[in-house]
């Protein structure tokens, strides 16, 4: 583990405007540029992006891991088994994180669109809530998802909201490689 022993805090980035994760994308650059140790969890994604390749391209030493491995479908389009098999990845991924936030193993720990366990209701928000409580106390965590949990913003540290005002996916556009994905 590195020297930093600071005061980690709990950010949430939510809402539905484009940057949330790209906001995650550069806090982890930073951090690793600080030889900070950094561990990318991404939850409800699990397609190809242009940023794994960069840090895969690069031979950039961070861990990445995606809880949602058994299909590219978007839940809206699964079917009860894929759902349930969905969920479980999801679980499972879920406890991961409550396991790497206590142990302070790592001086960052990002989790893309993590609170969408709760939008999705795989766990409610006083779950997720009493899992980050748990933290090591030096670690920094950011979350990412659409909505605001209450229970959750009550301990934040750090709450941005991005807010769509205008986006050319409503003219029909499509995410295009290299500056959505």
């Amino acid at each position: 583990m590195t020297e930093y022993k600071k005061q980690g805090f709990i950010h949430i980035y939510y809402g539905n405007g484009r940057g949330k994760t790209s906001i995650l994308n550069g806090t982890c650059i930073r951090a690793l540029g600080a030889n900070l140790k950094v561990i990318y969890l991404r939850f409800f994604k699990n397609r190809p992006s242009a940023e794994l390749d960069f840090f895969k391209n690069y031979k950039i030493k961070l861990e990445i891991i995606s809880f949602y491995k058994s299909s590219t479908k978007f839940i809206w389009n699964m079917n009860e088994q894929e759902r349930k098999i969905f969920y479980e990845e999801h679980l499972q991924g879920l406890n991961y994180f409550a396991k790497i936030i206590k142990e302070g193993k790592y001086d960052v720990v990002i989790a893309d669109e993590i609170i969408d366990v709760v939008t999705n209701k795989i766990v409610s928000d006083l779950q997720l809530a009493n899992i980050l409580k748990q933290k090591a106390n030096h670690v920094e965590v950011l979350l990412s998802g659409h909505m605001l949990p209450l229970e959750c913003s009550k301990i934040a540290n750090l709450i941005s909201e991005i807010k769509l005002v205008k986006h050319y996916y409503n003219q029909g556009v499509k995410a295009r490689q290299g500056i959505e994905f």
